[in-house]
């Protein structure tokens, strides 16, 4: 879930970067700190519509960056924040653009607790806009957008290193190659499972990979005090990320805690517990990523009656 906002947010905050760098080197030095940020709100809400933006302030670093602190992006209308970078700094490579007619830049944000940083690269005009970057100690429960967009409470520190390119017009992700990782964190469920109303996780790791709208997830691992397990499917990419489509399937080795909070003792839990014990507890995501399915594939009916004896007062 977190992977489909991301791609959604890398989109768009690529072509932000480019344009962003843009103007850094006409405006260079050259209009008062006020009119460069009312330029820069302008871009920001060309570049992402679904948001109203804010600059709080804006500097030229000599002797070749340009600094923007509190950049907040909110919802029509106002609110509190679902994206604010706490400083956001770009330093054009002005040699290249000089000699080579080749747009690039370092970039390095502040945001949720943590930092990304990276390059982007513009080799021509018209090209797609190439941007590398490295994310490390983000917070998710400080980034309001997770939980708007994906309907659910989502915790933990997020990682990765990136590769993506962005089309500029119309405005799209084209391609992304990235590893993540979570760590010490939950994502809240919609409906309990075995009396567990969010699961826990100490780290969670997999390997991604856009062509088109299918974002293919491979080499998933997860430890959790719940169980330990491995993953891989896909999304199928929708404009709203609660739309995209999951499918993942996997496998489990429960520990004696994923049974626990359902306090049960009956014939079905042994039923289980004792099939369980030589081989892996399958399972099967799939559906809207907002909602999705969870099924223990040719466990679900024992599953289905251990969840009505645990709903049973």
């Amino acid at each position: 879930m977190f992977r489909t906002v991301c791609a959604w947010i890398l989109g768009r905050v690529g072509y932000l970067l480019y344009t962003l760098v843009v103007l850094v080197v006409c405006l260079w030095l050259l209009f008062p700190g006020s009119t460069a940020r009312e330029l820069f709100v302008r871009a920001l809400n060309a570049a992402v519509p679904q948001l109203e933006w804010r600059v709080q302030t804006i500097a030229f670093e000599l002797p070749d960056a340009l600094r923007l602190s509190g950049v907040e992006g909110r919802e029509a209308g106002g609110g509190e924040p679902l994206l604010r970078l706490d400083s956001l700094t770009l330093r054009p490579d002005l040699a290249a653009l000089m000699r080579q007619r080749r747009l690039q830049a370092a970039w390095q944000a502040e945001l949720a607790g943590g930092t990304v940083h990276g390059r982007l690269q513009l080799p021509r005009p018209g090209a797609e806009l190439r941007i590398e970057g490295t994310l490390q100690g983000v917070r998710l429960d400080d980034l309001a957008i997770l939980e708007r967009r994906l309907q659910r409470g989502l915790q933990g520190t997020a990682a990765a290193d990136f590769t993506a390119t962005v089309r500029r017009s119309p405005l799209a992700l084209t391609g992304l190659s990235a590893t993540a990782r979570l760590e010490n964190g939950r994502i809240d469920l919609r409906q309990p499972v075995l009396g567990h109303g969010f699961v826990p996780f100490s780290r969670v790791g997999v390997s991604l990979l856009l062509k088109g709208e299918r974002l293919a997830l491979t080499d998933g691992t997860v430890d959790s005090n719940l169980f330990a397990g491995t993953f891989a499917g896909d999304l199928r990419l929708r404009p709203d990320p609660a739309a995209s489509l999951i499918t993942l399937t996997g496998s489990l080795q429960p520990r004696s805690e994923f049974f626990s909070a359902a306090g049960l003792s009956s014939a079905v839990l042994t039923e289980i517990r004792t099939r369980l014990r030589d081989r892996p507890l399958p399972f099967r995501v799939s559906g809207a990523l907002g909602d999705p399915g969870v099924h223990f594939e040719e466990f679900s009916l024992l599953f289905d009656a251990l969840s009505k004896e645990a709903r049973t007062p």
